[in-house]
This record gives C-alpha cells, sequence and structure tokens, in this order.
C-alpha cells in the first residue's frame, strides 16, 4: 500500500496562486489569504483545484472564502465523512464550484455523475438524452471544465470527471 497524504501548507497555497494566477482578482494579501483557503480546504488536492477552478474565474482568495463559509454550513449535514465517505473539504470546494455552472453545465454534471469513472469519449455529448431539450453540450462541458469539475484529455477525444466528484455530485 502506498500512503498518501495531503499537501504541505506551503506547496497547497502556491498552488492555489499559480492555478488561479490567470482570471484570479489579485490583491497585496494573496499570499496570506491563499494559505487561508488552503488551511480550509484540508490541504486536499481535489478541493485545491476546485477552488481554484472557481477563483480564477474573476474571483479573489478572500471572495472565495466568503462563498465557502456560506457553503459550509450548507454542507455540514450531508457533506460528513461517515456518510459520504470523504473529506468534508471535497464536498464544501464542490458546492462552491457547482454554484457558479450555468444550468446547462449543472445538467451535464448531474448526467455525467451515473457513468462509470473512467474516460468519456466526446461523441458521447452527440447524443440526444429522451426527454431533454437540446442543449450545446460542448459549451455545457466546456463550463464544468472551467471549474475543474471535469478535465480533457491531452488528445482531446475524451473528457473524465473525478470519481470524488461524480459521488458528491
Amino acid at each position: 500500500a502506498l500512503e498518501l497524504d495531503v499537501l504541505e501548507l506551503e506547496d497547497a497555497a502556491r498552488y492555489l496562486l499559480d492555478a488561479s494566477a490567470n482570471g484570479r482578482v489579485k490583491r497585496d494579501d494573496d499570499a496570506a489569504m491563499a494559505e487561508v483557503v488552503a488551511k480550509d480546504l484540508g490541504q486536499l488536492a481535489l478541493a485545491l483545484e476546485m477552488a481554484a477552478g472557481t477563483i480564477r474565474r474573476g474571483m479573489n482568495f478572500a471572495g472565495y472564502r466568503e462563498v465557502w463559509e456560506k457553503n459550509r454550513a450548507r454542507v455540514r449535514g450531508w457533506g460528513r465523512r461517515e456518510i459520504a465517505g470523504y473529506h468534508i473539504a471535497v464536498a464544501e470546494a464542490w458546492q462552491g464550484s457547482v454554484d457558479q455552472l450555468t444550468d446547462a453545465g449543472r445538467a451535464l454534471l448531474e448526467r455525467l455523475a451515473f457513468l462509470a469513472p473512467e474516460p468519456v469519449p466526446l461523441s458521447l455529448l452527440d447524443v440526444s438524452v429522451p426527454g431533454v431539450a437540446a442543449e450545446d453540450q460542448n459549451a455545457a462541458l466546456d463550463d464544468v471544465v472551467r471549474y475543474s469539475l471535469a478535465r480533457r484529455d491531452a488528445e482531446g477525444g475524451t473528457f473524465l470527471v473525478h470519481r470524488l466528484v461524480q459521488d458528491t455530485t
């Protein structure tokens, strides 16, 4: 067995700063606030990535922390480790990202939650969903990817939703 631990606080804060650099509203207290947010999120890589995806959409760390605090209260009831099986920081970061999605992005994420946690061919987006109005599924996927709830494969033929994102969804 290989034990994986959370990131060191300094590394987690540096990751947040780097991953949100393009699009973040920069402030003088960014380094200190990145550390606070990293600590809030338990220094968990997946939670940090979802937070960075939200922050780089035109937010600063203090603004993200306000969103996180609001979501923290909402998630407390259903995001407990003994219920969900993972750290509450993942659920808190997930809630903050999902709240930013378009309706089409949210609907796509909900559908993707039922798939196996394997790479999904982009061609699946061309298949109509019975009983659902036609939407631009590629734009919906772009929305989900923007908030780091999914990622495209480097060659561009598939995309992947992390199993914890699927479970939380």
